[in-house]
């Protein structure tokens, strides 16, 4: 097993745990983690992209507002890309429900993280559901 996809069930199983343990934002920052873990193991074992040209293509990538370099962001957008992109030229009708999937997760993880609204457990269960589902659509797509 990839160290990436170890480390992507590693979270996804801590998401369920966090969840069960009424620790619900916690849980959120999990499930999506897993799922950019996943989306890195697709791309590193199945896409045949290493580590080092992926960090090399994101610091071309993401600005913010006011023209900083993100380089999360930047690393999580092309990520994300390359897999919808990948899964479109497949003719996969996964494209769309993956890229929304980790749009939702991304979006919601930085609330979790970063704001002061509290995700309740029913989000989080959603969530961590939706997690699932995303990957999923990469095992079926590329195992």
């Amino acid at each position: 097993m990839s160290n990436w996809k170890n480390k992507s069930d590693l979270n996804i199983r801590a998401a369920e745990k966090l969840i069960d343990s009424s620790l619900t934002n916690e849980s959120v920052h999990c499930s999506y983690y897993g799922c950019v873990q996943y989306t890195y193991h697709v791309i590193c074992n199945y896409l045949n992209i290493d580590s080092a040209y992926i960090e090399a293509e994101t610091y071309k990538g993401d600005r913010d507002r006011d023209g900083n370099f993100d380089k999360n962001n930047a690393t999580h957008n092309w990520l994300k890309r390359q897999i919808f992109q990948s899964l479109r030229s497949r003719e996969s009708d996964d494209a769309e429900d993956f890229l929304q999937n980790m749009s939702i997760l991304c979006s919601l993880r930085v609330v979790a993280d970063y704001k002061q609204e509290m995700i309740i457990e029913k989000r989080a269960r959603g969530l961590f559901e939706k997690a699932i589902a995303t990957i999923e659509i990469l095992k079926t797509n590329y195992e």
